[in-house]
């Protein structure tokens, strides 16, 4: 949870959080759909390679967002 914090910054943090880490997917659950969006058409490619920066890649192979 602090990591994702520090991943994406306040403003998303606030509005979203990891929810469970299944077969190299990390799901997150955000809380408005136009939150959704950004995240998943725009900033998607950034979080996830952050995330493998941070946790490496063999963790983390993917991230999906879902409304929540």
């Amino acid at each position: 949870m602090e990591a994702w914090g520090k991943i994406v910054g306040d403003f998303i943090a606030a509005h979203s959080a990891p929810v469970a880490l299944r077969e190299g997917v990390l799901y997150v659950r955000v809380l408005q759909p136009a939150l959704h969006y950004e995240l998943e058409q725009i900033s998607k490619l950034e979080i996830l390679r952050k995330l493998k920066q941070r946790f490496s890649g063999k963790i983390i192979r993917d991230v999906r967002f879902r409304v929540g």
